[in-house]
């Protein structure tokens, strides 16, 4: 899997949207909502997910910071040392920013660019990372 999606589920009508376009681009994600079937164990397939994916998107809001799943997320993909990329939704103020975002605060897409652009951009730098 390319890509695992770490969100607040309050941004869940964005996400959906992420989600789409990057399968439309052939990129594989995991959003859980779309992967996780009732009756599963959430924190296993979570923890499963992670480890399977290349990288790890983040989509900063105020509510992301908020979220305790979101910080487990984070700590499995920091322990994981998997790839971190960073979609910023809602404005979030540097010091609200978990200190783990601070290392790769220029790779912090700021929604309100063109969604199209950035989801090109991650997309382009996904592939030639892998190779």
């Amino acid at each position: 899997m390319d890509v695992f999606i770490s969100y607040s589920s309050k941004d869940k009508t964005f996400v959906e949207k992420l989600y789409d376009r990057l399968t439309n681009d052939n990129v594989t994600c995991f959003m859980d909502k779309e992967k996780i079937k009732d009756g599963d164990n959430w924190v296993t397939e979570l923890e499963k997910a992670i480890k399977e994916s290349y990288a790890i998107l983040y989509v900063i809001s105020p509510d992301f910071i908020e979220s305790k799943w979101v910080e487990n997320e984070r700590t499995s993909a920091i322990a994981l040392n998997k790839n971190q990329f960073a979609v910023e939704l809602k404005k979030v103020n540097d010091e609200d920013l978990p200190a783990f975002l601070h290392q790769f605060k220029k790779l912090i897409f700021p929604v309100n660019q063109n969604l199209n652009k950035i989801i090109l951009i991650f997309v382009k730098f996904l592939k030639k990372s892998k190779q």
